[in-house]
């Protein structure tokens, strides 16, 4: 049997040829609607044009979150070659791409829009049918991590622990090019979703959209959900909303209990997970009202926290976080899979919740303490004046670091520094507060709402 997004669509379109696979709302304010039938026409014109140049090791497909990219993502499986999604690529980012994926891909193609950059010489066929999804590389070179093709059935259970049912209608906001949205994607198409986008992420557009729709789940980020606070009176419109679920980070403490308020506690879900698959945690509103700040209790996984040299740490105490993934049932007997880490710092408490407090490398020495970046973003951004905000450790001839404070303020406000340090007195140490700081007009996010440090340290300088 094939599988592939092409597969499923080819699925949807005998059986239901006239449901509504996809809603694109563009740019301009249009929306394109494509049946099954439709997307899969579509996708079948792609896939022979492509099929007509040969059969590359590797596909790289740039998305814009436009249709010409989301059909070619479809296309792309149907050529028996691995699909690797990506963001919106800088020239000097494709070439990159190109070089880095060269010793284990002999061809490759990318593919931008209608535009196909072929590379390298034809050879026996090295890699098979598959997705590989790079990890966020937000403080270095990202990793490629391999899936296979899934086929047409029901989505992952953590979905369904979260509100997803069968056909729903749902809003992806996340960029496609990374594994949460990536995923949300698939398992939407997957069980005969409609899956809705938009080309760019427009607040009071989405706010309207979330009801006009008839929106019954989401998936956003911690940066979508803040740009939307404002907008949370359009919520008594959303009356099909039946779940939120945010990945990608911890959401400010502010904004998640604006978005309980509005929705209520058992419609607003948290997930920490890794591109890596090392494990998942859920975790629902009233579990975060309860435990605030927390991530959840590990979903079909166990949790360890670690010191440097491997040893437990007792509850409430911070160490790397360690996921391991228990088999399911039906699972073949074999060796338990091992604790793994992505080098996030947490705690557990005495009930096996977990609270994240930054990365490994977002702990900075300052003054002889030790401060989490994490938690300094976190108090910053509860001031109600601030929309964005993220700290940047610099050199310091007294202290041996201090801390850059980088702060998107709300259209209209008037805020000064003195007033930001004031505000962070009240819950951090002296030597956590930011000793500068620099008003931005945008902390230039991905789509997916990650920050990446190099831009963060220009900002920190003064760069445009």
């Amino acid at each position: 049997m094939t599988s592939g997004l092409h597969a499923i669509v080819e699925s949807h379109a005998a059986r239901v040829p006239g449901g509504e696979a996809l809603a694109l709302h563009r740019a301009d304010a249009t929306v394109c609607r494509l049946t099954w039938r439709e997307l899969h026409a579509e996708t079948r014109r792609r896939a022979a044009l492509l099929r007509a140049r040969g059969t590359p090791d590797l596909i790289i497909v740039e998305l814009t979150r436009g249709l010409t990219s989301t059909i070619s993502l479809l296309a792309a499986s149907a050529l028996g070659a691995e699909v690797l999604p990506v963001d919106s690529l800088t020239e000097r980012q494709r070439r990159a791409w190109l070089h880095r994926t060269a010793p284990t891909h002999p061809v490759r193609w990318l593919v931008t829009g209608e535009q196909v950059t072929e590379v390298g010489r034809a050879g026996p066929r090295r890699a098979a049918p598959a997705y590989v999804l790079p990890t966020g590389g937000s403080t270095g070179t990202p990793k490629l991590v391999r899936f296979p093709f899934r086929q047409a059935g029901p989505p992952p259970l953590m979905y369904t622990r979260c509100g997803w049912r069968d056909g729903q209608r749902r809003f992806i906001a996340g960029t496609l090019g990374h594994s949460a949205a990536f995923t949300c994607l698939v398992a939407t198409f997957a069980d005969a979703g409609t899956a809705i986008l938009t080309e760019i992420f427009d607040p009071p557009a989405v706010a309207r959209l979330l009801g006009a729709e008839h929106v019954e789940w989401a998936q956003l980020t911690p940066t979508h959900m803040r740009l939307l606070q404002t907008h949370l009176d359009r919520a008594a419109g959303w009356t099909r909303l039946g779940a939120v679920l945010h990945t990608g980070g911890p959401c400010p403490p502010d904004t998640k209990r604006a978005w309980i308020d509005a929705l209520g506690a058992e419609r607003v879900y948290d997930m920490y997970a890794a591109t890596e698959g090392i494990g998942v945690t859920l975790c629902r509103g009233d579990e975060w009202l309860a435990r605030p700040g927390t991530v959840g209790r590990g979903f079909c996984c166990r949790i360890k926290i670690l010191d440097e040299r491997g040893r437990p740490v007792p509850d409430g105490t911070v160490g790397t976080v360690h996921l391991r993934t228990l088999p399911s049932r039906h699972a073949e007997r074999r060796a338990p899979a091992p604790y793994r880490t992505v080098g996030d710092l947490g705690w557990k408490d005495g009930d096996g919740y977990l609270y994240l407090v930054g990365r490994a490398d977002d702990m900075v020495l300052i003054g002889g303490e030790n401060v989490y970046l994490g938690d300094v973003d976190a108090v910053v951004l509860s001031h109600p004046e601030v929309t964005d905000a993220a700290v940047v450790p610099v050199a310091d001839e007294d202290f041996g670091t201090r801390l850059v404070g980088l702060v998107v303020v709300r259209a209209g406000a008037a805020l000064s520094a003195k007033e930001l340090a004031q505000h962070c007195l009240m819950s951090l140490p002296v030597p956590a507060v930011p000793r500068r700081w620099r008003f931005v007009d945008s902390l230039r996010r991905t789509e997916n709402g990650k920050t990446r440090q190099s831009v963060l340290r220009d900002l920190a300088a003064g760069g445009a």
